[in-house]
């Protein structure tokens, strides 16, 4: 027996996000079909994705929005002129540098809010260590944390790499408080959740640990 239908049925020519891969930027449905995955009624989508190309995609299982949702953040909005300039988000538009730091510095709320559980805390704080100053890695990043399409089209690379230091160091701060409540509670499933990661992952966090330590 399947579930009833699903709640929200996606068309061809809607705008839509992933809400696991911000770094995809928002898609245009290019061919959706009604299908059965893990016994759910959902659609099988392909999207286009402004950044991240073709994907073909089961709504059973991706978190795809509209991009008119209002739990997705960083909508762009045109700027006025013949086109040929770049879009920006509201946020952007009137920014204080001190404005642009702080943005590009944030951290998932779910990482600072404490009323979520440590171990949740932890795991969305490792998926932090995905970002890097190679290349497309902090092109991607700056996307999320602006809602630019295309950060070096209002950014140079050395700003980015400036702003994501900034970035890089709330985010070993947060981390180093995280792994210090988990300590002190004694929640040993985060043991778990670390030793299920990349190797990479794992000696990046080891690094920043270590660098906090001293």
């Amino acid at each position: 027996m399947t579930n009833t239908e699903p709640r929200k049925l996606f068309q061809v020519g809607d705008r839509v996000r992933h809400q696991s891969m911000p770094e995809w930027g928002t898609g245009t449905v290019a061919k959706a079909e009604r299908v059965t995955v893990q016994e759910k009624a959902c659609q099988r989508l392909q999207i286009r994705f402004d950044r991240g190309g073709l994907k073909t995609v089961a709504t059973a299982i991706a978190p795809i929005v509209s991009a008119d949702d209002p739990d997705t953040t960083l909508q762009p909005r045109a700027m006025e002129g013949d086109g040929s300039k770049v879009a920006l988000p509201a946020w952007l538009e009137n920014a204080t540098e001190d404005d642009v730091r702080a943005r590009f510095g944030r951290l998932p709320e779910k990482i600072t809010d404490r009323r979520v559980p440590v171990a949740e805390r932890f795991q969305a704080c490792l998926g932090l260590f995905r970002w890097t100053t190679e290349p497309r890695s902090l092109v991607d990043w700056a996307a999320v944390q602006t809602g630019l399409p295309e950060p070096l089209a209002v950014f140079t690379r050395g700003q980015l790499e400036n702003y994501f230091e900034k970035y890089r160091l709330n985010r070993d701060s947060a981390l180093r408080q995280i792994v210090e409540i988990g300590k002190r509670e004694c929640h040993p499933e985060m043991v778990k959740i670390l030793a299920a990661v990349d190797r990479q992952t794992q000696l990046a966090v080891q690094r920043a640990l270590k660098a906090t330590s001293k």
